[in-house]
């Protein structure tokens, strides 16, 4: 590259001018730079020329570890370059582990002397740290450091000292932390508290509680008249004071409050009390009741001292009622006027009348006639009301009747088993339907419309434990109530018998006449429930251990052929010692009288002598003794507990039958062993009849009555044999000595 100059030269005018110029050609730089990391961008340069010999030393910025490529661009000339450096040991992107988890790392270089922080978590007890880097170039050197930090751990805390924890903290608190509890236990006399943790670690425990004084004896004064209640009232406690609305004066009236007797110290808590009181402004208003046993009627009148838009009035019965017969509204002096069933509304024992406007000071009359009894599919009229408060025995009237109709009962206090009696129509029946909800339905099949009957009740509640029961009353009565079950939609329903009219301290059972059998029994104590299913059967709570019918009660029904056994067994279950005694005496009278005819034919003594002769046998005497024994027991004269009576009955039983058949001649070891058992196993029947139905059914007693029957024909097939075999004929024969005569 050349370089041009310009020559000025200066000499004669006009005259001629011989110019040489020589020159030397010298090569020198300009401008060289140098590119180390070939990214095409200068790393080192200088600008200027560097002539022949000259040189100039820059200075490069850091280079990365491994090969480089210098490039060389002068702006002329040639350069030479030489790059010196100075290795430098450095890390690149180290980090930290922990248990093999990096937790710290840089990403970067680090040379000598440089260092990096970061943040680590640490877990509680040993932690195996390594460390790493991309590039190691020298030492590596790890500082890990940390500021101890102690948690609670577990923390409990015994608030009266018993040596159990009342207040437990399941896991660590960090510091600064709260937890806040409450403290049962803690009084105004707790001193200290015992304070535990895991691990022996540290947990300060502050507490607190904020002094009350309960309200005792609060006092309300209305207008000078007081009301209180005597005693404290707990915190939420919440008491109605009995007041009288005369204490309420027309216009200011004024309450006073007075909580405690005035010995609370000067220092304590005040006693507090929230008061809500209100009384309300009075209409007139004059209520007539009357009440029956399937009827509710009121006569409400009522005068507002306000003009009313919307009046309505609010009857409130004493028992739920199932329907309304008829309301009326008078207002003023107007004649009555019935309602239609869109001015009322019965919501279970509360009846609300819509009134619409009235006139203040004007007084208007509601009357209405409330059933306890709905009619379903029919309807019915009261003849012959029961007052109330005794017993049930009402004359109705039918007006209309369906197959389907019934009349539902009311659920009292007492829900008792209803019957109609004194039927006008023919082939009368009725039953009870009674549901596990309480629902008591009673259904007269028969019933035709213009007819009249009476219903009445017995002292027996049924409550079915699920499903339903259906029940009917033949002969009704008051101390020994008698019906009849039957199943009703679903069989095998649990049913609960109460007899409301059972005497106190009185034992019963619930006997089954159907099947001759003991379902339940129990002591009443006021009342008495005793437990059966709703098997078809009927059932009568007979008095345990006591005398058995009467003029009254019925019991068993009129003996018959067909119920003879069933009467029997239940005079024998209700008094088996007056049954066994009867059997005693009428086998001792039966016993002595053969023995007494076996000896007619010896000399008779008289009257007094054939009755000395019938009490000497040993029959009489063995059953007269056996007579003596059970009349003490029968009437108390000894006493002895029921299962030693009953072992010693049958074993009494068994022994005379032994001396008898000894005593006779007769005796078989086959058939005294059969007819022992035949024995036992009717005396247990009769006495505990629960064991025999365990082992042979509910039908023990009809099904043992055959072998017994065929048992006793085959002892009377013996007797009658052995009695033909004893007969001896005797001949007697007559003559004289020495006469041949004819």
């Amino acid at each position: 590259m050349g370089i041009s100059q310009s020559l000025d030269i200066s000499g004669i005018p006009g005259g001629p001018v011989d110019l040489t110029l020589d020159k030397d050609d010298r090569t020198a730089t300009e401008d060289p730079a140098v590119d180390l990391d070939n990214d095409g961008s200068a790393d080192a340069s200088y600008s200027g020329i560097l002539r022949s010999g000259e040189t100039a030393t820059i200075e490069t910025p850091s280079l990365a570890t491994g090969p480089h490529t210098a490039t060389t661009s002068p702006t002329a000339g040639p350069v030479d370059w030489t790059l010196d450096w100075t290795e430098i040991k450095a890390l690149e992107d180290p980090s930290v582990s922990i248990d093999g988890n990096t937790a710290a790392s840089y990403l970067g270089t680090l040379r000598e002397g440089e260092s990096a922080t970061d943040p680590i978590t640490l877990n509680l007890g040993s932690n195996n740290l390594s460390w790493g880097a991309t590039t190691a170039g020298g030492g590596f050197s790890a500082n890990v450091s940390w500021a101890e930090v102690s948690h609670t751990e577990d923390a409990s805390v015994d608030v009266d000292e018993d040596g159990s924890y009342e207040i437990n903290h399941v896991g660590t608190l960090s510091p600064g932390s709260i937890q806040t509890f409450d403290a049962p236990g803690l009084t105004r006399s707790t001193s200290q508290l015992g304070v535990a943790t895991n691990n022996a670690t540290e947990v300060a425990v502050e507490a607190q509680y904020c002094e009350v004084t309960q309200t005792e004896n609060p006092t309300v004064e209305v207008n000078g008249h007081e009301t209180s209640e005597l005693g404290q009232l707990t915190d939420g406690e919440t008491v109605q004071l009995d007041t009288d609305p005369s204490w309420i004066n027309s216009g200011t009236n004024r309450i006073n409050v007075s909580l405690g007797d005035g010995t609370l110290s000067a220092d304590a808590p005040q006693s507090e009390v929230d008061l809500d009181y209100q009384h309300e402004s009075v209409d007139n208003q004059t209520v007539q009741y009357t009440a029956q046993r399937w009827t509710e009627r009121y006569n409400v009148s009522r005068t507002w001292l306000s003009d009313q838009t919307s009046a309505s009035l609010t009857i409130p019965f004493k028992d739920t009622v199932l329907s309304i017969r008829d309301v009326e509204k008078r207002v003023g002096s107007n004649d009555w006027t019935e309602l239609q069933s869109s001015d009322y509304a019965l919501d279970g024992s509360r009846l609300t009348v819509q009134l619409g406007s009235i006139n203040k000071n004007t007084e208007v009359g509601v009357r209405v006639n409330a059933s306890r009894v709905r009619v379903n599919n029919g309807s019915i009229h009261v003849q012959e009301a029961t007052e109330q408060g005794r017993k049930l025995d009402t004359q109705i009237a039918i007006d209309e009747w369906s197959e389907d109709s019934y009349i539902q009962l009311p659920q009292r206090e007492d829900n008792l088993i209803a019957y109609a009696y004194n039927e006008s129509w023919s082939g009368p029946t009725d039953e009870m339907r009674v549901t596990a909800d309480g629902e008591r339905r009673l259904r007269l099949p028969n019933a035709l419309e213009g007819g009249q009957t009476r219903i009445a009740t017995i002292p027996v509640e049924a409550a079915p434990e699920t499903g339903d029961v259906v029940i009917s009353v033949g002969q009704p009565s008051a101390t020994e109530p008698k019906f009849v079950v039957q199943p009703g939609q679903t069989q095998g329903d649990d049913v609960d018998f109460t007899f409301t009219g059972a005497a106190d301290g009185t034992d019963y059972i619930l006997y089954s006449q159907s099947n001759g059998i003991v379902r339940d029994s129990g002591t009443a104590q006021s009342p008495l429930t005793l437990s059966d299913d709703d098997s078809d059967e009927t059932l009568q709570f007979l008095v345990d251990e006591g005398e058995v019918g009467g003029p009254d009660d019925d019991t068993g029904g009129p003996l018959t052929l067909g119920n003879a056994p069933a009467v029997a067994v239940a005079q024998a279950q209700a008094n088996p010692l007056g049954a066994l005694l009867v059997a005693i005496i009428a086998l001792t009278v039966l016993l002595g009288a053969y023995w007494a005819a076996k000896r007619r034919r010896r000399p008779r003594k008289g009257w007094l002598g054939d009755i000395a002769s019938f009490v000497s046998t040993e029959v009489v005497l063995i059953g007269l003794s056996i007579i003596g024994i059970v009349a003490a027991l029968r009437f108390n004269v000894l006493a002895l507990p029921r299962p030693a009576l009953f072992v010693g009955a049958v074993f009494g039983i068994e022994l005379l039958g032994y001396l008898l058949l000894r005593y006779f001649g007769y005796f078989d070891w086959k058939i005294y062993g059969a007819a022992s058992a035949i024995v036992a196993i009717a005396s247990t029947q009769i006495l505990v009849p629960e064991a025999v139905e365990q082992l042979l059914g509910s039908n023990a007693l009809a099904r043992t009555l055959p072998l017994v029957a065929a048992f006793g024909m085959y002892i009377l097939y013996r007797a009658v044999e052995g009695w033909r075999r004893g007969q001896v004929t005797e001949i007697v024969v007559g003559g004289s000595g020495g006469d041949d005569q004819n």
